[in-house]
């Protein structure tokens, strides 16, 4: 990623304060598992989800947007 002055990348340690959260991985249940720890840890309620992946089940979609999601983005291959 490009250096942007709109855009900050935070530490490990810091990124419960994120605005947003970008997931960029294949849809497992480890992902999602992830997605709703980085959601129920935030102590940003506006923090949203961002996630690049080839494929998200409708269940899994269902799960994620409870969480924040508010987008899938096509991974280019």
């Amino acid at each position: 990623m490009r250096r942007s002055e709109a855009i900050l990348v935070l530490p490990a340690d810091q990124a419960t304060h994120a605005d947003v959260v970008l997931v960029a991985s294949g849809v497992t249940e480890e992902t999602m598992s992830c997605i709703e720890e980085v959601s129920a840890a935030s102590a940003n309620p506006e923090m949203r989800i961002v996630l690049v992946a080839d494929h998200i089940s409708k269940q899994r979609l269902a799960r994620a947007v409870w969480h924040g999601l508010v987008t899938v983005l096509p991974r280019l291959r």
